[in-house]
């Protein structure tokens, strides 16, 4: 099993000063952003199909040729369209985010998964498949993987979209070809932010006596 490198070291965390985003009204600290120029990139083959899709189903329309034609170009399209929306949608959320004592797990385009941030030991750099360009000659890439506790039952096993990561037996794992850059650096950072969350929860815990 992985050790964590929870304590390791006393790197300025600078995460919360990083990125900040409202939500809700409350402010929202990014740990882990996401990887808008993969994004980016990703979404200019969709944008192409659907210029294309959309400029076929015209032509087609105007000519008022081939109708089940015309509805074939037109779901292409539409299905172009809607992978557009989702990539707009990923890029627009981060990976990891902190809020009011709950890690915020953005691994679906519907919303975050809300952890509470006692179940979360650690995290730690792993290394797995980009889920780019699946296949032999696929790339790999460095990931995030977050350790949750034993405790954390109902947290044990999500569905989540695939290509963005994967969260089994307690553990998380955020592929890093949707991410900011990830190393070494970043996850002390995480590390040391995460445990000053940790801290100041039993304080307030022991104060509230």
């Amino acid at each position: 099993m992985p050790m964590c490198p929870l304590y390791a070291g006393r790197p300025d965390s600078g995460i919360q000063k990083k990125e900040t985003e409202r939500s809700g009204g409350v402010m929202r600290e990014v740990w882990l952003a996401s990887n808008r120029r993969a994004l980016l990139i990703a979404m200019l083959p969709a944008w192409l199909l659907l210029s294309s899709g959309m400029s076929v189903s015209v032509w087609l329309a105007i000519r008022a040729s081939g109708g089940v034609v015309t509805w074939l170009a037109a779901g292409v399209a539409c299905l172009t369209f809607l992978w557009g929306v989702w990539l707009l949608v990923v890029m627009r959320h981060p990976r990891l985010a902190y809020q009011q004592g709950e890690l915020l797990v953005f691994l679906t385009a519907t919303g975050p998964f809300r952890v509470p941030v006692e179940l979360v030991e650690c995290f730690f750099l792993g290394q797995g498949p980009s889920h780019l360009a699946p296949g032999k000659d696929e790339p790999t890439a460095a990931n995030v993987i977050v350790r949750l506790a034993e405790s954390s039952h109902p947290w044990k096993e999500i569905h989540v979209q695939a290509n963005l990561g994967k969260w089994s037996d307690g553990y998380i794992t955020i592929r890093g070809a949707w991410c900011e850059p990830i190393d070494a650096t970043l996850v002390k950072k995480m590390n040391h932010r995460l445990a000053e969350v940790h801290r100041a929860a039993k304080n307030e815990a022991a104060g509230a006596r």
